[in-house]
């Protein structure tokens, strides 16, 4: 039953969303700063779209030294931009050096200077890499200056080789050994120091750089059983316990006599153990996790209890994940005491429990189905306290408003959120508008680096309530000018941080409602809440986006799926935000339909591939019979598994940030999960 009415009041229906202006502008943060200091000038867009581009182009190539001379110019008159003068100033200073000694020193004189905060941190920091770099190259054009020349900096150059091994000083390093002939004096000298340097670290050398360095035996034997042979050896093993494992899952798979199974299992185990010492560890106990994960999936208990038993040995840190895999073998069993018992065991090594929301949760839902209710109850509220914006924390206010007389689970989730405000409570005055234009600035060029660096800069400058004003007004302006991501993104960092506090007006900045008034249009067979969640968690609202493996726009329409609804489509109209939402709703109307209407089955599908959630189907790693919790959790793919929660999380969001109770419900039993979930069908 409690399974049952965890769901209940998870999805009422709302009749309408305010539009995304409206709903920001309710969020009360008005008198924390004066909108008319905020537009950024002419002058300062030139800046940061110059400033953003000419950082990314010093990466690989030298600016010249009008268009650094014109940005320096620029940034003088900026107030807002002045202290990255630093940037140009400094590559200007670099390009008239051209003595060995002098770039040397200077590049010395930038790695010791005082880290001001972290945006001049990193400003610094990218100089001295600038500066190294042009170290190498004047090093590289003193080919003819002999031997004893450059032995003069032999101290130096070994003391930056940590440096030299990152990108793109690691190319320059590669230009200058290539310069000299293999049989010279200056190659053994610098292949000597190179060398040395990687055996003395016990370091593998890159193998670009190898073909370029005079080889000598005492390197050729470090290589062999240190370096790169090493490596060889451990795949070597790791691929034979790869493959050990796949026979015992295709066996399970063949529906063999458990016996036989059990025989392959044990193999594959043993030979795991017996060759532990020679496998790449972290790689190796990433597939012990998987092979339990899957022989859970196949309901082989016990060997997959075996399995992660044997990694908790071995593994010293990051054990909440196979703990809480052990643990789930006995919750699919319905022993939840049993699963209690895992917990208990190695809680010792556990991170805090209640930070990991997943482990939290169902260590509270089997002490409520064990008839300890007062031990779940303070699970569940310590989880919302710290987590309040994950998956589980709005099943705990679920769990928690279905034990308690008289109280919906909107107003059980927020009186538990921590009271501190956040905004509105700062005289305007002490607000810095010029910090904040820099944020709009680097989130509109797409610089997540500068833009992180500035959030981070407004930490420990001013008193807490002051903080909080300047994080949220960041993330609301943010969304304002429709840069939702980054919007998120600063609400996320500094909750998980503790510098925020979730209330009311935070959550209405991280679920705004672009685009709703065509989604109501478009969705006639499904709550378009469904929609807007969706969107939100493929897009962030983003009409461009793309993904690396080619989906386009709000709603990620792979080009080929969307032809299957519009034959001619282009891949450039999938952009369009009015056709994209057309061509994704129906695509998800079809899956809906297509899976009697099961919301798990239908977004699973959404992100994986009908094919997928079929071949689970048939497999029985979810099923409908099964609760609708224990299906989200079964599902195999972790991209998936996270993606469905999320939505289901979002639409909760939305639905409780409604005028309407949350609650509320006038719409047909699903057929499925036999209860009240708000959709049409």
């Amino acid at each position: 039953m409690i399974k049952i009415l965890i769901f209940i009041c998870i999805f009422g229906f709302s009749s309408s969303f305010a539009s995304t202006k409206k709903w920001l502008n309710d969020v009360n943060i008005k008198n924390s700063f004066d909108d008319s200091k905020l537009a950024l000038s002419p002058l300062e867009v030139k800046i940061a779209k110059n400033f953003n581009q000419l950082f990314k182009l010093a990466k690989n190539r030298d600016i010249s030294r009008k268009v650094l001379t014109q940005l320096k110019l620029d940034l003088q008159k900026s107030k807002t931009f002045y202290h990255y003068i630093i940037w140009p100033n400094t590559l200007l200073d670099i390009q008239k050096i051209s003595k060995v000694e002098d770039i040397q020193n200077y590049c010395e004189v930038l790695s010791k200077a005082q880290k001001e905060n972290y945006v001049l941190s990193y400003l610094r920091e990218n100089l001295e890499k600038h500066c190294y770099k042009k170290y190498l190259q004047t090093l590289s054009k003193a080919e003819n200056k002999g031997l004893g020349f450059h032995q003069k900096f032999q101290n130096h150059f070994y003391a930056k080789l940590s440096l030299f091994e990152q990108r793109p000083l690691l190319i320059e390093l590669e230009y200058l050994i290539s310069r000299f002939k293999k049989d010279s004096h200056l190659n053994q000298h610098y292949s000597k120091l190179i060398s040395d340097y990687y055996i003395n670290t016990k370091k593998s050398p890159p193998q670009d750089l190898l073909k370029y360095l005079k080889i000598t035996p005492k390197f050729t034997r470090f290589i062999q059983t240190i370096g790169l042979d090493k490596r060889s050896t451990e795949n070597v093993f790791y691929r034979e316990f790869y493959q050990l494992y796949k026979e015992t899952l295709n066996l399970a798979d063949k529906k063999v006599s458990r016996k036989e199974v059990e025989k392959s299992f044990n193999t594959a185990l043993n030979f795991f153990l017996s060759t532990y010492v020679h496998q790449p560890k972290e790689k190796s106990l990433d597939s012990m996790l998987s092979f339990g994960k899957s022989l859970t999936r196949r309901s082989y208990y016990k060997l997959a209890r075996r399995t992660f038993s044997e990694i908790l040995v071995k593994q010293e840190t990051s054990i909440n994940d196979t703990v809480y895999e052990y643990m789930w073998t006995h919750i699919v069993e319905g022993d939840y005491d049993k699963g209690l018992e895992v917990v208990e065991k190695y809680s010792k090594r556990l991170k805090d429990i209640a930070l990991d929301s997943r482990l939290s949760f169902w260590t509270g839902f089997s002490h409520l189905k064990g008839g300890r209710d007062d031990e779940a109850k303070d699970v569940f509220k310590n989880l919302i306290q710290k987590n309040p914006l994950s998956y589980y924390s709005i099943l705990s206010a679920k769990i928690l408003s279905e034990n308690t007389q008289g109280r919906d689970t909107k107003s059980t989730y927020l009186d538990l959120l921590n009271k501190k405000r956040n905004i509105a409570s700062q005289n305007a005055l002490n607000f810095d508008h010029r910090w904040l234009k820099r944020v709009l600035a680097w989130s509109q060029v797409s610089n997540s680096s500068l833009l992180g660096l500035e959030l981070k800069s407004i930490l420990g400058t001013m008193d807490e309530a002051s903080t909080q004003t300047h994080l949220v007004s960041a993330a609301y302006k943010l969304s304002k000018s429709d840069n939702y991501l980054d919007s998120f993104k600063v609400i996320y960092r500094f909750v998980d941080q503790g510098i925020i506090a979730v209330n009311e007006d935070v959550l209405k900045i991280l679920f705004p409602t672009p685009y709703y008034n065509e989604l109501k249009s478009k969705t006639k067979d499904f709550d378009p809440v469904i929609a807007l969640s969706l969107i939100r968690q493929e897009s962030g609202f983003n009409r461009y986006a793309r993904s690396h493996v080619g989906a386009r726009g709000l709603m990620q329409l792979m080009p080929g799926t969307a032809r299957r609804f519009k034959s001619k489509v282009s891949n450039r109209q999938l952009y369009n935000p009015n056709l994209n939402i057309q061509i994704g709703t129906t695509y998800f109307s079809k899956l809906m339909d297509l899976f009697n209407n099961n919301l798990v089955y239908s977004l699973a599908a959404y992100n994986a591939g009908e094919n997928r959630i079929k071949d689970w189907k048939q497999r029985s790693y979810v099923d409908s019979s099964e609760s609708m919790l224990e299906n989200i959790e079964n599902i195999p793919f972790y991209e998936t598994r996270k993606y469905v929660k999320l939505i289901f999380r979002n639409i909760f969001f939305y639905k409780m940030l409604t005028e309407g109770e949350v609650n509320k419900d006038s719409h047909n039993l699903n057929k499925i999960y036999d209860i009240h979930l708000g959709f049409n069908k």
